[in-house]
């Protein structure tokens, strides 16, 4: 594994830079953490699209609908792929004088059509004579097929539903009469006795011949299922899986035994999700770190303007927080670890800032550690890689950098666009970095190597921890393969320097010059082969 940074959110989750938010004016990070608690973000949906047709819906319509409801927008039952609309000459028709065109679901992948269903549209016109309006009517006409089926197999069950909802109206208006009275049980009203199939008297012999055909109804009912249910149950486990039968439960409550009864499913909505720094709603700010726009296709290359705007606001730190990474590492054979870690500027403007000492505590969620066998921290599956949300158990070693002394503080230039420069040899490191190499007699600590442009690169030397250490998780003792180490990166605000965070400067600290942002970093590795 190579050597990452994540960084702390005000939560105390650490998370990759492309995983955190940076809110405006705010001295603080969030992150998308959310399957650790308490998160530092909340997140609520403005709209939802298809991601077929790309049609888009308010927060109201798309919770109502859950699904795109065009016609052509359908996956298939089998494999899930999309399905595509095909007008094919009905083979089955022996009249030579008319022939029919049939209009169906195909998939292209598994080659399943919804003929075995029974879905199609047809029409006696030949598949060459159609125009644009008549396959658009055939379109139509097989999304009304299909939700014909729905009605036809929902019907039951909504009966059934509907029976129940009765039964029930009419026990709370016999209780509601039982009250009024006192508690006494009234006789049933002139005719109910006989639309409700009950006796007129509540004598102990009717009661009995009731329990007695009570019983020989169940006993026929449990006889009759304890025949059938071997072969329903071998036909449902050959012909349908599991996974179609959970994604057929969304269209109706019937259970299909067969895949000649598996019916195309509608798309599911995608939702678009606006996100709040909690930090900042406390403090009765606004706080959007997120806020996309209700068209998909607002910001594609497709439209006269807007190109590349996905967005009404987008907050991400890597738009706004120097970025800190691991160029290479490695033992120096000392007992000592050598990191060379590369600053970038991705903002318009200078940005000033140096490492400094970690605080005496960093405060990390209680969720996001545990202890090890010597009662250290251990960070407990972390999530290092924004793509892969690949996770890690690292063992935190606090006093590898509590003694560290600040660095100088480095000026860096705006970013360049790297594709400007592609071609001119103005994109190399330094030589210095270029030859850098862990060697011998370098010291414990932090200090700065080389800048140039937008970039800096400083040197970390720390000593090599004791490991592989433990702990403990669901009753088993695990070892750690992993490291890791806090450190600060402080950021100059004010003085021409990080004018984009749009910070208001404070009074600098007792000893200080001038006002700081500091941001708690993690730097995970892996312990050396020994």
């Amino acid at each position: 594994m190579e050597a990452q940074v994540l960084y702390v959110d005000h939560a105390g989750h650490p998370a990759p830079l492309s995983l955190c938010y940076h809110a405006t004016a705010s001295r603080l990070l969030s992150s998308s953490i959310e399957h650790r608690a308490p998160p530092s973000t909340t997140t609520e949906v403005d709209s939802a699209y298809c991601p077929q047709c790309l049609t888009f819906h308010d927060a109201a319509s798309a919770l109502m609908l859950g699904r795109c409801p065009k016609p052509h927008c359908r996956s298939c039952p089998l494999c899930e792929a999309v399905l595509s609309i095909a007008i094919l000459d009905d083979d089955d028709d022996t009249n030579e004088s008319s022939s029919t065109t049939v209009c169906l679901y195909k998939c292209g992948y598994c080659q399943w059509t919804s003929q075995a269903c029974g879905i199609v549209s047809t029409t006696t016109e030949p598949s060459e004579s159609l125009d644009k309006t008549a396959i658009a009517a055939l379109t139509e006409a097989l999304g009304e097929s299909l939700e014909t089926r729905l009605s036809q197999d929902n019907a039951a069950p909504k009966d059934h539903v509907g029976t129940m909802i009765e039964e029930w109206r009419k026990q709370a208006k016999e209780e509601e009469r039982r009250k009024r009275h006192g508690g006494i049980a009234l006789a049933p009203s002139r005719g109910s006795a006989a639309k409700q199939g009950r006796p007129d008297s509540w004598s102990m012999e009717t009661l009995e011949q009731q329990l007695k055909d009570r019983k020989e109804q169940q006993i026929v009912t449990s006889n009759a299922a304890r025949l059938t249910v071997g072969t329903v149950k071998e036909t449902a486990i050959s012909s349908v899986s599991p996974e179609q039968i959970a994604r057929q439960s969304v269209l109706s409550p019937k259970l299909p035994m067969t895949a000649d009864e598996l019916l195309p499913i509608p798309i599911a909505l995608r939702a678009k999700k606006s996100r709040r720094c909690r930090a900042e709603l406390a403090a009765g700010r606004p706080g959007i770190l997120v806020k996309p726009k209700p068209n998909p296709l607002e910001g594609d290359s497709s439209l006269r303007s807007g190109h590349g705007q996905w967005w009404k606001k987008d907050s991400s730190a890597i738009h706004a927080v120097p970025r800190v990474r691991v160029v290479r590492d490695g033992s120096n054979f000392e007992g000592n670890h050598v990191f060379l870690l590369k600053v970038k500027n991705p903002t318009l403007g200078p940005v000033r800032l140096r490492f400094h000492k970690p605080n005496e505590s960093v405060s990390l969620a209680a969720s996001d550690i545990q202890h090890s066998s010597n009662g250290s921290i251990v960070l407990d599956q972390v999530t290092c890689d924004s793509i892969g949300q690949h996770k890690v158990t690292a063992q935190m070693h606090a006093t590898c950098t509590q003694n560290l002394a600040p660095t100088e503080s480095v000026e860096l230039d705006p970013v360049e666009d790297a594709f400007l420069e592609l071609g001119r040899g103005r994109n190399n490191d330094p030589v210095q970095v270029q030859t850098w190499m862990p060697r011998k007699g370098t010291s414990e600590g932090i200090q700065f190597l080389e800048q140039q442009r937008d970039s800096a690169w400083f040197q970390l030397v720390v000593t090599h921890p004791s490991s592989p250490m433990a702990y403990e998780t669901n009753g088993k003792t695990l070892p750690i393969h992993l490291n890791a180490l806090s450190l600060q990166l402080q950021v100059e605000v004010g003085n021409n320097s990080w004018e984009s965070s749009l910070i208001k400067p404070k009074p600098p600290a007792e000893g200080e010059k001038h006002d700081f942002v500091s941001l708690d970093l993690i730097l995970v590795w892996e312990s050396p082969q020994t």
